[in-house]
């Protein structure tokens, strides 16, 4: 008995030195494995430091360079953003080198530096606007050697988010018009999405406006391209919402081309969740959007909403201006209070400008024209 005993002592003995050598052996592989990946991510973060400091350089010889900019590049030296490269996490989730470009784009303080990839295809230049949720980047595309615009969507990681910026992508790429901008790619990196859209060398009517008045011809010709554009839209079941001067840009060669269909619906297509939300820019809300009667809202919203941003761009002027929000969207959803007649506040106005414009900006809707193509017709016979 004594003799079994001892036996099972041997065989255990062994069997836990032959557990103890696999294991072993497991944990060699592993440190291998683990020390291989840990030198690829010191080479892709060695050689992403040296391109950060040949762009340090070329920032440094310039005349007179942007102190933000030089403030971005001191950042990617922090202790904090060395460990963000080396995280075995974060280099199994992104490349060294988009996780230098989210660190820029999401803390929104600072302008990537100039040069600055966005992906293999584009490089952004410099930012040119931004408003709540999104930066919009000048960028150059590398395979086609032109320039471009990057509409950048912060903080889009919701299934709220996701679901707005795709909506906004596909309704914008299914309109082909000339006044319409046209999408060319979008795309994420992480959680951040961004779409490519066409560069025009120009201006938006808001920035145009702020700095001098529009010409009589100039705002002929405005309110005709994007009247055929909304025209058109109108044609394809979706409704704008959002006209407004910020979202029509004006080309140097008078182009002139609609934008930002983020609040473009095909009201069939709305929940009822989403319907009921009031959308829009208050100065250029329709009174049936400022008096939240969502079911009336059609294509002759957006005749409103083009009436009131040619009477801005007429005048200078918006045709409600409260001293906050509140009270705009109250005086535009009084059905009794008309606006200040745009000859009041230019002299040059024609006649049948003006009442196009207060027309299209009747507070009841079956006083409006009746389309766009009206409208179109109309503006050909004012005469200068």
């Amino acid at each position: 008995m004594e003799f079994v005993l001892r036996m099972d002592i041997v065989m255990d003995t062994d069997f836990i030195h032959e557990q103890t050598n696999q294991a072993l052996k497991n944990f060699r592989t592993k440190r291998i494995q683990s020390s291989g990946l840990l030198q690829e991510i010191r080479r892709d973060y060695e050689k992403n430091l040296s391109r950060l400091r040949e762009l340090r350089s070329a920032l440094d010889q310039k005349i007179s360079p942007r102190e933000d900019n030089k403030s971005a590049i001191n950042g990617m030296y922090t202790t904090r953003n060395r460990q963000k490269i080396l995280s075995k996490e974060d280099f199994l989730t992104h490349s060294s080198r988009k996780a230098i470009n989210l660190d820029f784009l999401h803390t929104g303080k600072n302008l990537p530096p100039e040069g600055l990839p966005l992906s293999d295809v584009y490089t952004l230049l410099s930012k040119i606007g931004e408003g709540g949720s999104s930066k919009i980047y000048l960028a150059k595309d590398n395979n086609l050697d032109i320039l471009c615009v990057i509409k950048m969507i912060l903080h889009s990681g919701t299934e709220e988010a996701r679901q707005k910026f795709y909506a906004e992508v596909k309704t914008t790429a299914k309109l082909r018009h000339p006044n319409i901008v046209n999408i060319f790619y979008a795309n994420h990196i992480g959680e951040y999405f961004y779409y490519v859209m066409e560069y025009i060398d120009g201006s938006s009517c808001e920035e145009i406006v702020r700095q001098r008045s529009f010409t009589i011809p100039e705002v002929i010709h405005v309110g005709t391209c994007i009247a055929k554009a909304l025209q058109y839209a109108h044609s394809m079941k979706i409704i704008h919402r959002d006209v407004k001067p910020a979202n029509i840009i004006m080309g140097k060669d008078g182009t002139v081309k609609l934008l930002d269909l983020g609040l473009a619906i095909n009201p069939r297509l709305l929940n009822t969740e989403a319907r009921n939300k009031i959308s829009g820019t208050p100065y250029y809300l329709s009174p049936e959007q400022a008096r939240a009667e969502f079911d009336s809202i059609n294509e002759k919203t957006d005749i409103y909403c083009l009436g009131a941003t040619l009477y801005h761009i007429l005048t200078g002027k918006v045709p409600f201006p409260g001293k906050h929000l509140v009270e705009t969207i109250t005086m535009v959803a009084n059905m009794d209070l008309a606006p200040k007649k745009p000859g009041l506040l230019r002299i040059d106005i024609p006649q049948k400008l003006e009442e196009i414009v207060l027309k299209c900006m009747d507070k009841r809707q079956e006083n409006r024209y009746s389309d766009m193509e009206e409208i179109v017709t109309e503006l050909n016979r004012v005469v200068i």
